[in-house]
């Protein structure tokens, strides 16, 4: 049962979404709603949760500097909001999702899916990523990673990783100089890799952000990278891709 709590200035928005997650997500219980973000806060300094459903237009304190409050944010976020004009520093906070009020009943679902499958790849991934850490010698922003191999492992340089792609519970690794399968996920990889400088842009790519050399607009659109190859970018990948590689000028 995954544990949550909802911060919504809104009592009616509270009221909807605890009798959404009732009928289409009872894997969820909602332990506790606020009104008021301090409350919530204060709250949550005491107490555990897996999900914080937090809507972002609130008077007094924001969505966003509510979440700043935290030293360390050991939940996840899903952002709720009736604006999409947020949705680009929504995911600057790693949010699992971003859902517009009214909220669709498969986006919902979908979210907490996505929760589920990360709590239940937890175990075999902290092992993983272990691994990875102890052999690099190094923290998250680590520049280089080992690669289990048939016979051992493999260290390679990230900065000649040019991108990772899904191949079922294989991941390739498209290299600048050759290709790499290794027998792990794509969603493993993720989590290892260092924020700054890698990002997923489809179910099936994750990108090194160095290599972009153009995005072209479209329902998600497309980048060319460093090799002249094209890309998709998911629609629900665009928002996060968009925020880190936007324009200067």
């Amino acid at each position: 049962m995954l544990k949550a709590i909802i911060l919504d200035d809104e009592q009616a928005g509270i009221d909807i979404l605890k009798y959404d997650l009732g009928i289409f997500c009872p894997e969820v219980e909602v332990i506790a709603s606020f009104n008021d973000p301090l409350e919530a806060f204060n709250y949550l300094s005491n107490w555990s949760c897996d999900i914080l459903f937090l809507d972002i237009s609130m008077p007094g304190l924001n969505g966003f500097d509510f979440l700043k409050k935290f030293k360390e944010i050991d939940f996840e976020v899903i952002f709720v909001t009736a604006y999409e004009e947020y949705a680009l520093r929504a995911f600057d906070f790693y949010a699992v999702d971003y859902l517009l009020k009214p909220i669709e009943t498969e986006k919902l679902k979908r979210a907490i899916d996505r929760i589920k499958s990360k709590k239940e790849s937890k175990k075999d991934f902290e092992k993983f990523e272990a691994l990875f850490r102890n052999l690099s010698g190094k923290s998250q922003k680590n520049t280089t990673l080992a690669i289990p191999t048939l016979d051992g492992f493999e260290i390679i340089d990230l900065a000649d990783l040019v991108y990772l792609k899904a191949e079922g519970n294989y991941t390739e690794l498209k290299m600048k100089t050759k290709k790499i399968l290794v027998s792990k996920t794509l969603g493993d990889f993720e989590k290892v890799l260092p924020l700054e400088s890698f990002i997923r842009i489809h179910n099936s790519f994750v990108i090194n952000l160095q290599e972009i050399r153009k995005y072209i607009k479209g329902d998600g659109g497309m980048v060319t990278i460093s090799n002249g190859e094209q890309l998709p970018v998911s629609r629900i990948n665009k928002p996060r891709l968009l925020a880190m590689i936007k324009p200067q000028f």
